[in-house]
């Protein structure tokens, strides 16, 4: 009977350690990421309308880690790796840029909070098709977890034309011939079917008066296909 109470306990012993183990470790397959655009002012012809300064729309990836029993894990530190491809509009002729990135490679960190969410936002210049690839890693375990990785396309316009980071006068040079001729998928920044007139001016000016800007590299050209 003694020996049998020991095992009993050795045995519960070991649930017990299992299940802690199991408590704080990430889990890949409960664990979830999401991409989504964080928008005022959603549009029918493109997925984000964004701004160096990151006073417009944002591009976000949203990463929940969970441990194995389903259970979320605070306080993990979480690294998202993200490289980007980009296709320019060719009537303006401009580039891509992200800002924070290098040659369109960007690696950011967050810590998951109680919910054990961690976001990651996304900020820009440019107008066009923009690809995302990207790696969503937990740090808070020895080795590292890769929690989950995706490809994402999406179609984005800016006040910054040219996609160099910065809004100043050479993007104007950009968009007043869109607003001479009244029409123009990128200079459309308040999405009305491709109609350019002073509401989108109110829209740029803002940027151009603060001259909007970032840090970051122009993203590298694939053939990706036209926005809308």
């Amino acid at each position: 009977m003694r020996k049998l109470s020991i095992l009993l306990g050795v045995a519960t012993g070991c649930l017990l350690i299992a299940s802690s183990a199991m408590a704080t470790i990430p889990s890949p397959s409960n664990s979830s990421c999401v991409f989504e655009v964080k928008t005022s002012s959603p549009c029918a012809d493109a997925d984000a309308v964004w701004s160096p300064d990151g006073t417009l729309d944002t591009l976000c990836i949203r990463v929940t880690v969970r441990n194995a029993l389903g259970g979320a894990l605070d306080t993990c530190a979480v690294r998202l790796d993200l490289s980007a491809t980009a296709d320019p509009d060719p009537i303006v002729g401009a580039n891509i840029g992200i800002c924070g990135s290098t040659a369109g490679a960007l690696t950011l960190f967050d810590t998951t909070d109680a919910n054990g969410a961690a976001e990651f936002k996304i900020t820009g210049g440019g107008c066009g098709r923009l690809e995302l690839q990207w790696t969503a890693t937990a740090l808070c375990a020895i080795p590292e977890v890769e929690l989950c990785s995706d490809t994402t396309q999406v179609c984005v316009k800016s006040p910054d034309f040219t996609g160099d980071l910065t809004v100043n006068f050479f993007d104007t040079f950009k968009y007043l011939p869109q607003l001479s001729s009244g029409s123009g998928y990128c200079g459309d920044l308040n999405c009305s079917a491709g109609v350019v007139n002073f509401f989108d001016t109110f829209k740029y000016l803002p940027a151009l008066s603060s001259g909007a800007s970032c840090t970051g590299a122009i993203v590298p050209i694939a053939v990706l296909g036209a926005c809308p």
